[in-house]
């Protein structure tokens, strides 16, 4: 803690700068139903499953921990393709206060 110039009774926070590598959603990560059954796990922009799971619980873990890893936002979709879920692993612009 130092005390701002001229003012011994405030302390002054200082704030340390961390680099943090975003990752934008478009690159994030995804679950999404394979067309032959089962569910695919796949990154942001790629044609190509990185992976092929029976359960959908098993493909959203697995994903889970590589967005956590990559610090980037997980998107889990329903059997119909649609959006279920998001999470965010980190890479927050604007974190919620509190």
């Amino acid at each position: 803690t130092r005390f701002p110039r001229g003012d011994s009774t405030q302390p002054e926070k200082i704030m340390s700068r961390k680099t943090v590598h975003v990752v934008p959603a478009s690159q994030g990560g995804h679950v999404v139903p394979a067309s032959q059954g089962g569910w695919n796990v796949k990154s942001g922009g790629a044609d190509r499953a990185a992976a092929h799971f029976d359960l959908k619980v098993d493909a959203t873990e697995r994903r889970r921990s590589i967005s956590q890893n990559q610090r980037a936002e997980l998107l889990i979709h329903n059997r119909n393709g649609r959006f279920a879920q998001s999470d965010s692993h980190g890479a927050d612009p604007f974190p919620p206060k509190g």
